[in-house]
């Protein structure tokens, strides 16, 4: 978890066999609040007043992460639509819409140098994208199920994933090695 920045999964249970989420992110030096939701939409909230501020459209299906960049000024998201997507935080405009995943997306994580993502996704991979080109840098296999969440280390040297199939992999950023499986 960054120090930047603080992310939590909020569920909420119906009738429905599959629960709905909404994903919840606070950029606190900025007194922003980022929510994605299962209307395909992420809403930008000021966290200090609870205000709405607007809401970014753009995905065409649930929205499954969200994740501020450290400086405050983009946001990516992440959705079943099998997309990722860089807002410019100032003109709340899409500038980048990432694709390469072949199934849902399950998390977005920014690299504390802002100028990487790493994404998750039900096609048992990770991906790292460089936010400037929108380019795919590399792809982590190594999971045999889901991968439902990722985390990044403060120095942005290691990655770390979780999977539908019971385990943890710690990878080394720079090449894509998986240094430690957990079971």
């Amino acid at each position: 978890m960054c120090s930047y920045s603080s992310c939590v999964q909020v569920r909420r249970y119906n009738t429905n066999p599959i629960p709905s989420s909404t994903h919840f992110y606070t950029l606190y030096r900025f007194s922003l609040a980022a929510s994605g939701s299962e209307d395909s939409t992420v809403k930008i909230w000021d966290y200090e007043t609870a205000q709405y501020e607007r809401t970014l459209k753009g995905h065409t299906g649930p929205v499954t992460g969200v994740a501020f960049d450290p400086s405050g000024t983009i946001l990516a998201s992440c959705s079943a639509d099998m997309s990722s997507k860089l807002w410019d935080l100032s003109s709340y405009q899409c500038t980048k819409t990432l694709k390469g995943h072949d199934h849902t997306l399950s998390g977005v994580c920014y690299f504390p140098s802002g100028d990487k993502i790493a994404t998750c996704s039900r096609d048992n991979t990770l991906k790292i994208w460089d936010t400037a080109t929108g380019y795919c840098t590399m792809t982590l296999s190594g999971h045999g199920d889901w991968v439902r969440c990722l985390a990044i280390s403060r120095e942005g040297d290691l990655l770390a994933s979780g999977s539908s199939d019971h385990s943890i992999i710690i990878w080394r950023a720079s090449s894509g090695q998986s240094l430690q499986v957990s079971l």
